[in-house]
């Protein structure tokens, strides 16, 4: 398999776990095939690229290796391959954590997996929402448009957040939480939220001399007194 990529398009930033865009986006594209059918494609493909205008620069994966501090491309271009050789390396580059040290030491990395229909203005539209999220809380979401098919874009929107100071996050979940009917009746956000924060501390503390089933215990109760199923 032959993979092409260009990079970046003229738009405004969008940064991705582990990379920035440098105020724009970055697209990455398959092309499979024979050694002759694909070289063909690659071709063809680059030339439309260059001809629409829309992009800085374009380049051939199999030619011009991504940069060795280009985390996200290395990751994509792998994958392209079927390999997963980069996977963690992201991981450690968005937590500051190697995998298996994520739970004790990283920071924390929130997911949503928002799906859209495939055309222009949703995905505008989705952007603004995250735009909007940056100017009103300082946090810049971290989104890829994967294309699932003709019709469907899988939007990865990830929130890195400092577990030391885990509060935010806590109190969105629980936000979310209420609003999808999973929240105990009368619970208070802001008095839960502490609650949990105490709790995550503690559980880090306890992690070095209890055991997994000691603090899984500790969790399912939590989540017992949390939950409108209780």
């Amino acid at each position: 398999m032959t993979a092409s990529r260009s990079s970046p398009l003229r738009t405004r930033s969008s940064p991705t776990p582990g990379g920035d865009t440098a105020g724009g986006y970055v697209a990455h594209m398959s092309v499979e095939g024979t050694d002759r059918s694909a070289a063909a494609l690659k071709a063809a493909l680059l030339d439309e690229i260059a001809g629409t205008g829309l992009f800085t620069s374009a380049a051939a994966g199999d030619e011009q290796p991504p940069a060795d501090d280009d985390v996200v491309a290395h990751v994509v271009d792998a994958a392209y391959r079927g390999s997963v050789a980069h996977n963690e390396r992201m991981l450690a580059s968005a937590t500051g954590a190697a995998a298996d040290r994520v739970d004790a030491d990283g920071n924390g990395w929130l997911f949503f997996l928002p799906f859209l229909p495939f055309d222009g203005a949703s995905v505008v539209r989705a952007l603004d929402i995250l735009d909007r999220i940056h100017l009103a809380t300082g946090i810049r979401p971290g989104s890829t448009v994967n294309a699932l098919d003709a019709d469907v874009i899988d939007l990865v929107v990830s929130f890195p957040f400092d577990r030391a100071t885990q509060v935010e996050a806590f109190a969105y979940l629980l936000l979310r939480a209420r609003a999808a009917g999973e929240l105990a009746p009368g619970t208070d956000v802001r008095s839960t939220t502490r609650f949990l924060v105490t709790l995550t501390h503690g559980l880090r503390v306890m992690e070095r001399t209890a055991g997994r089933d000691y603090l899984a215990q500790v969790v399912d109760q939590a989540l017992q007194g949390l939950s409108c199923t209780a």
